[in-house]
């Protein structure tokens, strides 16, 4: 084997590799990565690579085998993106079934907000000393009174409506809710009381939920 054909395996084999990562990562196709509308689009374009894949795999050269390749993992990934829509889909029938929609489309579910606090890694909002260094707090989410309510998982119900309404369809730009990534824990600590801990992936995010709430608390 001259060094010729060995750097031609070399990259042929490199190549190949670098195909069959990209075609694994074809099957981590998540439905919260897209809206609903985001996966039909996408299913539609990887639909469009497929259809020219298959048409350049009947052409004479090099590139014929590659598309011969690729045309059924495009038609995979379409696949997945259509499959994602649906869970997305029924995800968000199940958590309203029974959830006015009405409630089901307003921000914290019409609710009046009462106050909006910050939720942080421990208590302090700033950088404390443990005795063995420094240690950050970090913004986690904004925790809300809602005045009136007294029914906790009445609230949590048309919240977790709401997220799932948010998942499928996209963030409308006002919701803390709809802030992609968030979680919300309801507890009713007193009479006509609820309170609601909504907790984002990361601190941006975070930020993002408490201007929102308290965007909405001052209306």
């Amino acid at each position: 084997m001259t060094w010729k054909t060995t750097a031609l395996f070399t990259i042929t084999a490199a190549l190949a590799a670098s195909m069959l990562s990209g075609c694994a990562a074809f099957n981590k196709t998540r439905p919260h990565d897209l809206t609903v509308r985001g996966h039909e689009a996408a299913a539609a374009a990887e639909e469009g690579k497929a259809a020219k894949a298959a048409e350049d795999a009947k052409k004479v050269g090099r590139g014929a085998q590659y598309a011969h390749y690729m045309a059924p993992r495009h038609r995979e990934l379409a696949d997945a993106h259509r499959a994602a829509a649906r869970a997305l889909t029924d995800e968000e029938v199940k958590a309203c079934e029974g959830v006015p929609a009405a409630a089901a489309g307003a921000a914290i579910a019409g609710a009046r907000i009462a106050s909006v606090d910050e939720i942080r890694q421990g208590t302090v909002p700033t950088v404390v000393h443990s005795g063995k260094g420094y240690y950050p707090q970090y913004l986690q989410g904004a925790k809300l009174t809602l005045a009136g309510a007294t029914n906790s998982a009445d609230v949590e119900r048309l919240l977790g409506c709401r997220i799932a309404r948010a998942a499928a369809e996209g963030d409308d730009g006002v919701d803390p809710l709809a802030v992609k990534g968030t979680s919300v824990k309801v507890t009713a600590p007193g009479d006509a009381m609820v309170l609601v801990e909504i907790r984002a992936e990361d601190q941006p995010a975070a930020a993002e939920v408490v201007r929102r709430a308290r965007v909405l608390a001052a209306r």
